[in-house]
């Protein structure tokens, strides 16, 4: 979402040089870091990863279904959830549901590619 990234951008350029000390601060930071500089992946890229894979996103997260769905296309061993009425905190608003469906994840004898 353009407006997001922006938004993300700003808020980079503004904090950029500046040191947490807080362990919470120190950690958002990080994760703040993580949305501004990574993953930068090809698509194409992901077809090489061999592990299995839960892709999961809310129908209204910041991150757009249609981008999810691109990148299990090009994983070959993924498995998709996209939830309904539910935003990026998909693994708190949807709980249960997401500990059951991780669940099976794991415990599923083998995720096979599927045929595309």
């Amino acid at each position: 979402m353009p407006a997001l990234w922006q938004q993300l951008q700003r808020g980079y350029r503004e904090n950029k040089n500046q040191t947490f000390t807080d362990p919470a601060r120190k950690n958002d930071w990080k994760v703040f870091l993580l949305d501004v500089r990574q993953p930068h992946i090809p698509l194409a890229t992901l077809a090489r990863i061999k592990a299995p894979a839960f892709i999961m996103a809310g129908d209204r997260d910041v991150i757009r279904p249609e981008h999810m769905v691109a990148i299990y296309q090009h994983l070959p061993r993924a498995w998709l959830w996209i939830v309904p009425n539910s935003g990026h905190a998909t693994l708190q608003e949807h709980a249960d549901e997401f500990n059951r469906k991780t669940d099976a994840f794991f415990r599923a004898p083998s995720i096979p590619a599927p045929a595309r």
